[in-house]
């Protein structure tokens, strides 16, 4: 049942939003004494109005009342009222609504993927024993470099490195385990790997070896 107003606040944000034939629709409704719509369906026009329906729109989809009828209808239950209330509280709702599905949704989510990964983890475990496909049901897999790829791209999105860019500024360091690492250029890098390979080289750092 619509909330009621006071009937000049309703009448008088109803007035200024008519339009020209509106408003003489309504005039001839008064003058005239036309019969009332019933609240119900009054309702329900108001319903159509609500989703930004005219009251045109209205009576074509209602060829049983008049242009007239129908507007004194948005005049007497104060439908510009209760759209211009409704809107407002959207916006009062809607943003802390959103928010509070959203992070439900997220904890959804996060709890299905666990519950998957528990799973699928265990059987990959009893595969790796095993080696017994049956195993493995139930356990997603790439069946070929297509799907591998894809997986790859996801691992990659999940942990950030798609974001990452790797620059080579013509110095490499090496990690001694301890301290702080030691930076050297290219061909210092590229004598010692020879070195290591077993080739001979030649000492491009002056210092002997």
């Amino acid at each position: 049942m619509p909330p009621s107003q006071p009937a000049e606040t309703a009448l008088t944000v109803a007035l200024q939003g008519l339009d020209q034939r509106e408003m003489g629709a309504y005039k001839h409704v008064l003058n005239t004494r036309q019969a009332e719509i019933a609240e119900d369906t009054a309702e329900r026009m108001y319903e159509m109005y609500l989703t930004g329906k005219t009251c045109e729109d209205i009576r074509k989809a209602n060829k049983g009342y008049s242009l007239g009828q129908i507007v004194a209808c948005r005049i007497k239950y104060g439908w510009d009222v209760r759209v211009a209330q409704y809107k407002e509280a959207l916006q009062v709702a809607v943003p802390d609504r959103a928010i509070q599905t959203s992070l439900e949704t997220v904890d959804f989510v996060s709890k299905l993927l666990t519950v998957n990964r528990m799973r699928m983890e265990e059987a990959i475990d009893r595969y790796m024993l095993s080696r017994n496909e049956d195993d493995l049901k139930g356990v997603i897999l790439a069946k070929n470099a297509k799907e591998l790829k894809e997986l790859v791209e996801l691992l990659m999105k999940m942990t950030g490195q798609d974001k990452k860019r790797i620059e080579f500024s013509g110095k490499v360091t090496v990690a001694q385990g301890t301290g702080t690492p030691n930076s050297m250029s290219s061909s210092e890098a590229d004598a010692i790997a020879k070195q290591l390979l077993g080739e001979k080289v030649i000492d491009v750092t002056g210092v002997s070896k």
